[in-house]
């Protein structure tokens, strides 16, 4: 029975037509499998053409903001690496106190530097106390605001002023000044440009018109001939 069903079926009419309908069905597999395939590879690059077209709008921006930068910008830019230095500013410290403390007519006795601490994975900071005779209240003040408004950034913590057995006025003044290590790495290129805010800008411009320690710097000089010692 079943053989005589599958003649039926299987015409000689039919039998003709099996070879190219399958052909033409490997054909539509095989076009949908490369369809597929054509589709996935297109979309891939038409998501890495858009991330690419991005990173050069965002390298553009980047350029044109480089180029309206005045040329004498980084002039100050050793300003405000010494209101926040990379290393231990302790002798910045006292060269300031010393300065403010002689404009002011106060007499330092003593000066004490303590060990650095870690405050945060990126900040450290080193305590420094001053004692000193103070001539009278308004050269004292005088003194904190000369040392509140220089540099290197330093934070007030602990002020005493009391009178001697003499009778004359004597101060002790605890400060902490603070340092970071430099950044070792750029942003990436491809990452977007970041505006300062308003209030960045303000603290830039604060702490660039801070009171800059006095440095000297020593003329080149040619070597010179020797005497013999020995003469």
């Amino acid at each position: 029975m079943k053989m005589s069903l599958f003649r039926k079926i299987l015409t000689p009419n039919i039998m003709v037509l099996l070879g190219p309908i399958s052909v033409l069905l490997g054909v539509i597999i095989l076009f949908v499998i490369i369809l597929n395939n054509g589709y996935s590879q297109i979309k891939t690059q038409l998501s890495t053409l858009k991330t690419t077209r991005n990173s050069e709008n965002q390298l553009q921006t980047k350029l044109d903001k480089l180029k309206d930068i005045p040329p004498g910008i980084l002039d100050n830019s050793s300003d405000v690496i010494v209101v926040l230095p990379y290393k231990n500013p302790g002798i910045l410290i006292i060269s300031q106190m010393r300065l403010y403390a002689n404009n002011n007519s106060l007499s330092l006795s003593k000066i004490e530097l303590k060990n650095a601490s870690k405050t945060n994975d990126q900040l450290a900071k080193m305590q420094l106390s001053g004692e000193f005779d103070i001539p009278n209240f308004l050269s004292a003040v005088n003194f904190l605001k000369n040392m509140i408004s220089s540099a290197p950034i330093s934070t007030l913590d602990e002020l005493t002023i009391k009178l001697s057995q003499a009778g004359a006025l004597e101060g002790e003044l605890k400060t902490s000044a603070y340092w970071a290590d430099l950044p070792t790495q750029l942003p990436p290129l491809n990452e977007p440009f970041r505006e300062l805010t308003k209030e960045e800008q303000d603290l830039l411009t604060k702490v660039a018109n801070f009171s800059q320690p006095e440095f000297t710097t020593l003329p080149p000089t040619t070597p010179g001939q020797r005497e013999n010692p020995f003469k």
